[in-house]
């Protein structure tokens, strides 16, 4: 039962930009430059507001020119010119270049919207939740 739980969820089961999702990473690519570093962990960029809130929420950054090189970490969260990320950024500063790419919430609306890719969506959106016989839980 487990496995055919795990088969037959409605969220998609790829990793965005892998072989199976095919949305071509560097399409979403975008660069700027850090215009402050609000918090260990927030960075605030005009390249940011560029884009709806929570739009590279589940993406990534790279930050090139840290003392250590460059510095890649999760955005856990995106509002207007802030995003906020899993990584501590005690050495990055203003002016640093960054690479940024949009997370994907693994929704076939966000496939289809963000990624224009919902012929390669890997998950099931239309199997019940509830068996259409007896009304219990099928998963």
């Amino acid at each position: 039962m487990e496995q055919l739980k795990q088969f037959l969820l409605d969220l998609v089961q790829l990793s965005v930009h892998d072989t199976q999702c095919r949305a071509v990473r560097d399409s979403f690519l975008a660069n700027g430059i850090i215009d402050a570093v609000s918090t260990s962990f927030s960075i605030q960029s005009s390249t940011f507001a560029l884009q709806a809130d929570q739009y590279y929420r589940g993406g990534a950054i790279h930050i090139a020119g840290t003392p250590q090189g460059t510095l890649k970490t999760l955005i856990l969260d995106h509002v207007g010119n802030t995003v906020k990320v899993q990584a501590n950024l005690v050495n990055a500063s203003a002016g640093l270049n960054f690479s940024v790419w949009p997370g994907c919430d693994h929704l076939i609306g966000t496939c289809d919207t963000k990624f224009s890719n919902k012929e390669n969506f890997g998950g099931y959106p239309a199997i019940p939740t509830k068996n259409p016989f007896i009304g219990d839980a099928i998963i």
